[in-house]
């Protein structure tokens, strides 16, 4: 990988500089081109060290889910967003283990741009069944149907302190887990709400609850306080879009997707099962 700079680098599988913007300009919603993309992304991250070594620790210590494309994403957009602005707001909703987040300060430190942070998720646990209660798990889910709904959208998480494996996941790459504002809570609660009436972002990932109850009610609260020509991206949202990909999402999420090119969205990219969005 050829360096050009702080935010440019030279993509060795298509020969030109990498950038959002000449994926954007070549990018057809079609089965060939979500394929190719995600194949690109893919083989794409592991030429910087420092990016490939972040996704390798997640696989190796089972810290999250998603896909390795997501990686060379991420960089594409906060590169991009570095562009255009001098501090990134940036909002996750359903951090989980501090993947995406620490993820995001990774980048920030490599490609020289500034970010705020705020991580919106509970933190911890959403069920009281573990993995090692199998059989209470089944019976659960066999009598219980808000239960088994929960389940097949993958909302729910055994119990844990997430908190600390975030700081776990930011000390491991020497990051600063005390910059990133904690919203304790679900996207739901009426205090978080307000707490972020007033609030717009250039960012926002929605990785929380998968339903399409909430997955709608996120993309409704969340999508208006994107900041024109921000980005919005959606996980779990591709279901029913055409690509040679095993997984491309759940039905909440990806119903839910649909909702935003008419709330002012342009649907600019897919990677896998991340839809991404910018606000026209």
């Amino acid at each position: 990988m050829e360096e050009l700079g702080p935010n440019r680098y030279v993509d060795p599988l298509i020969g030109t500089e990498l950038n959002l913007s000449d994926h954007v300009a070549r990018y057809q919603n079609s089965r060939e081109c979500n394929t190719r993309i995600y194949r690109e992304m893919e083989a794409t991250s592991y030429h910087w060290p420092w990016l490939s070594s972040h996704r390798a620790w997640v696989e190796a210590q089972q810290w999250g889910f998603g896909d390795r494309a997501f990686h060379t994403m991420w960089y594409l957009i906060l590169s991009h967003l570095g562009q255009h602005s001098s501090v990134i707001r940036c909002l996750e909703i359903g951090v989980y283990k501090g993947q995406v987040i620490s993820l995001w300060s990774l980048i920030s430190r490599h490609v020289e741009v500034q970010l705020q942070i705020s991580a919106l998720s509970p933190f911890s646990g959403v069920t009281g069944v573990t993995r090692e209660n199998r059989l209470l798990r089944a019976i659960r889910k066999r009598i219980d149907r808000r239960f088994r709904h929960e389940i097949e959208a993958g909302s729910l998480y055994q119990n844990g302190d997430y908190f600390a494996d975030c700081e776990k996941i930011f000390s491991e790459f020497d990051l600063d887990f005390g910059k990133v504002e904690i919203l304790r809570g679900f996207s739901t609660d009426s205090n978080i709400l307000s707490s972020l009436d007033e609030r717009q972002f250039d960012l926002i990932y929605i990785d929380g609850d998968h339903t399409e109850e909430i997955a709608t009610h996120d993309v409704k609260v969340f999508a208006p306080k994107v900041a024109k020509g921000g980005v919005l991206v959606m996980d779990d949202a591709s279901l029913f879009l055409e690509m040679d990909i095993s997984y491309r999402g759940r039905p909440g999420s990806s119903k839910a997707s649909e909702l935003l090119p008419a709330m002012g969205f342009q649907n600019i990219l897919n990677v896998g099962h991340n839809r991404v969005f910018q606000k026209q």
